[in-house]
């Protein structure tokens, strides 16, 4: 128990004794200067009436009249401070009221009276409407105070507000000296309320202003939606058509020149294969040509020589019987046609093919170096039959050669028209998959450089949209800077024309103040 509890309760007891009609008064009296000296709170004060359910009902009426006295001087007091605490002790009030009540009923049921309960039941009902009827008063008391008080503050902030503003100081320093010089204010009202009207009609015009300047952006940034829509349907198409069509077929004609420039280098390759492994087939029958006419010339001069030194029988010698042919092979002859055949093996040793005719040449002149063998004539006709058999073998090993060789020729002969016809259609193919290429290069620059200028466009509009947007988003602003600066002095204006209508003095007051304090005017 805390000392403030011990203290009501010793109270209590004290007056416990003390006749009932007294302790009306006494009570009221004490309870009053006791509430006020202990200056008792909230919780207090419901502690109080807790102890004072449990004592003794009577005294309640009296106890709540002076209660309320004492919730009057609090709420008087913390009006202006804390009106939470208005709050406070009304919400004390009823609930304490409804535990008051409680108690009675309870109080009266387990007395089990029932005269007693309805006599008690009727003194409960005038208690609580006196209590209803005492606290409308109190609350419409509440009210005016609370009103008046807030209103006249309402007024001076509202005056206070005006006056930092360059514009209401200026409206309060013209109205001061009108006040001062104690003109009627019905021309300075006059002048005020054509200014609110020049503002209606100003803002009124500024909102047509904006709002066809409005429409106006409305209808350009349409437009380049509408432009820029349109030109990145036409970029889709366009990379549409490069990717999808135009750079497909290209690669699939790159692989096809790519194709036929392999193939028409090949089959050149074939054909100056083929005419080079001819030009090296025609040089050697050429060589084995010449290596035989050499061969023949040789053994033909060397046929000469032998012959040359037969004698053959005179006209005078024909008639005899011996016919037998004068031979005459001199030492000097033989010479010859060894030094001949000596020369002629050298130059045979040279030969690509016909190496065999060096040693060949070699043996005859071996032969013609022995002169006793060539002074037999027989012997002698024997060498030159030998050479007309050499020289027949040489015309046929000739007439061979250029057979086979007429052969290689003529298997040349097609197989270069055949490569030669391949590598013509080849390069055909070729030209045509070039023609097409660059016919199908010249559509891709067409159509790359259509892309270029849309993505250019796109990039333009873009830019003008961003430009023109921001235009429009900057009168927006300055419409509604305006807008709120104007709205801003005609409220101004508006408070002011109510001041001087409905709050003069407190606006004289306000300005006289405001002179006192040192501001000029």
């Amino acid at each position: 128990m805390n000392k403030v509890e011990f203290n009501i309760q010793k109270l209590l007891i004290k007056y416990s004794k003390i006749n009932q009609q007294y302790l009306k008064v006494d009570f009221q009296m004490t309870f009053l200067m006791f509430c006020i000296l202990m200056n008792l709170n909230y919780f207090d004060l419901q502690s109080l009436l807790f102890y004072l359910l449990n004592y003794h009902i009577y005294c309640l009426y009296s106890i709540l009249q002076y209660l309320y006295i004492l919730i009057i001087f609090s709420i008087i007091e913390y009006i202006i401070s804390d009106l939470n605490y208005v709050r406070y002790m009304f919400n004390s009030i009823f609930m304490t009221s409804n535990i008051l009540q409680q108690k009675l009923v309870n109080s009266l049921y387990l007395k089990q009276n029932k005269t007693s309960f309805i006599e008690e039941q009727k003194r409960l009902t005038f208690f609580f409407v006196s209590i209803l009827l005492q606290m409308k008063t109190i609350i419409l008391a509440l009210a005016l105070i609370v009103l008046a008080s807030s209103t006249q503050a309402d007024v001076i902030a509202t005056i206070k507000k005006i006056d930092q503003s360059p514009f209401g100081r200026t409206l309060f320093d013209t109205i001061w000296l009108e006040l001062q010089t104690g003109d009627p204010l019905d021309r300075l009202l006059q002048t005020l309320t054509d200014l609110e009207d020049r503002y209606v009609a100003e803002q009124k015009e500024d909102d047509a202003r904006n709002h066809e300047y409005q429409d106006a952006c409305t209808v350009d940034i349409s437009a380049f939606d509408k432009d820029l829509a349109e030109s990145n349907r036409k970029k889709i198409e366009l990379e549409a058509r490069l990717e999808g069509q135009l750079y497909p077929q290209r690669g699939i004609l790159q692989g096809l020149v790519a194709q036929k420039q392999a193939e028409v280098k090949g089959y050149q390759k074939d054909l100056d294969e083929l005419d080079a492994q001819r030009a090296e087939e025609n040089a050697d029958f050429e060589e084995k040509v010449l290596e035989h006419q050499e061969a023949t010339a040789i053994i033909a001069e060397a046929r000469r020589l032998f012959a040359d030194n037969i004698e053959h029988e005179s006209f005078i010698q024909k008639g005899k019987a011996t016919r037998q042919p004068v031979h005459k092979f001199t030492k000097e002859v033989a010479s010859m046609i060894q030094k001949h055949f000596t020369q002629s093996a050298k130059k045979a040793a040279k030969f690509q093919h016909r190496k065999g005719y060096s040693k060949l040449f070699k043996a005859f002149a071996t032969i013609a170096s022995k002169v006793e063998q060539l002074a037999d004539a027989g012997a002698v006709s024997k060498i030159i039959d030998l050479a007309d058999e050499l020289l027949a073998k040489i015309a046929d090993s000739l007439s061979l050669l250029r057979f086979a060789e007429d052969k290689r020729v003529e298997a040349y002969k097609k197989s270069r028209n055949f490569v030669v016809i391949s590598l013509t259609v080849a390069g055909t193919a070729l030209a045509n998959a070039q023609s097409d290429l660059a016919a199908l290069n010249d559509v891709i620059a067409q159509v790359e450089a259509s892309l270029d200028t849309t993505n250019q466009r796109i990039e333009n509009v873009t830019a003008d949209r961003t430009d023109r947007f921001t235009q429009c988003e900057e009168a927006v602003q300055d419409y509604q800077d305006a807008r709120s600066a104007r709205t801003s002095d005609r409220d101004v204006v508006s408070q002011t024309i109510g001041l001087v209508n409905k709050e003069l003095r407190t606006l004289r007051e306000q300005l006289a103040l405001r002179q006192s304090a040192g501001e000029e005017i």
